[in-house]
């Protein structure tokens, strides 16, 4: 019987280093603020406004990747917090590696890009 992938939580770490080919993807894959200073993903965004992309053929937030490589990293059963507010924001700056308690509890409430940053250009859809 074929073993079945696990879906990507929150809490689940990016198990591989990634390869410079890797980092290039991720960056070129963003529009920086002059405004905010946030790194808009410019590619596929889940339904909730989160960036994603490909990364040893699983689909990975954007956020995750960028906290974990270019960020302080995360531990098991850490999520990221957007200081920002602004969830299509990957600027290792903006994020920081939290509890799931201190996430639910002190997270800055959700703002779109057009509500974080008046320049941006906000034409993509959010899927």
């Amino acid at each position: 019987m074929p073993r079945r992938a696990r879906a990507i939580r929150p809490g689940m770490r990016l198990n591989a280093q990634p390869m410079p080919s890797d980092l290039k993807r991720l960056l070129d894959k963003v529009e920086v603020c002059k405004e905010t200073g946030c790194w808009n993903w410019q590619a596929a965004r889940d339904p909730q406004g989160y960036g994603v992309f490909w990364f040893n053929g699983k689909m990975r937030w954007a956020h995750r990747a960028s906290c974990q490589w270019l960020g302080g990293g995360l531990e098991d059963g850490q999520v990221v917090n957007h200081k920002c507010g602004n969830r299509a924001c990957i600027n290792p700056e903006h994020l920081e590696a939290v509890s799931v308690a201190y996430n639910a509890t002190y997270r800055a409430p959700a703002k779109t890009e057009t509500e974080s940053c008046s320049s941006c250009d906000t034409s993509l859809p959010p899927f």
